[in-house]
């Protein structure tokens, strides 16, 4: 089992990319504001539904 991230490449982020002009803090917002769930997110719904533990959670992502 495992706690996922995906940031979909749409082309304003492949943009940014190709521009140099992408900051970690930049992609995490294109990402949340298109829907990402983070690793964090992902890892608590898991823990919600007994796959893991909180602790566990906060062990890996960090």
């Amino acid at each position: 089992m495992g706690i996922f991230e995906v940031l979909v490449v749409d082309d304003k982020v492949e943009q940014a990319i190709l521009d140099n002009k992408a900051s970690e803090y930049a992609m995490r917002q294109a990402g949340e504001a298109q829907g990402m769930i983070t690793m964090v997110q992902d890892g608590l719904l898991k823990a919600l539904d007994g796959t893991t533990t909180v602790e566990e959670v906060f062990r890996v992502a960090r």
